[in-house]
């Protein structure tokens, strides 16, 4: 079994949809840096469902007054920048 870098994506998502390398961000040191590819359908799919699922549970709930979803270290397509 592969560990992936990204402890937030779950192991499940990670085996069935389509991942990359990246080597700009090869991980956390103990594991190597495979991300899922954002546009594969097995990834939107799971994506998409965990969206609904936490809507679902939040709805109505008037101490939340926000919720923020985003992809990949903050909504970033791309890692921070190495110093030179």
């Amino acid at each position: 079994m592969e560990i992936f870098a990204n402890h937030a994506t779950p192991a499940y998502v990670m085996q069935s949809a389509s991942s990359v390398v990246c080597s700009e961000f090869a991980g956390d040191g103990t594991h190597s840096g495979r991300y899922p590819v954002a546009w594969d359908p097995k990834f939107k799919t799971n994506y998409e469902k965990s969206i609904a699922d936490v809507l679902e549970h939040y709805q109505g709930n008037p101490h939340i007054g926000y919720i923020r979803f985003v992809l990949f270290g903050g909504a970033a397509a791309h890692p921070y920048a190495k110093p030179s």
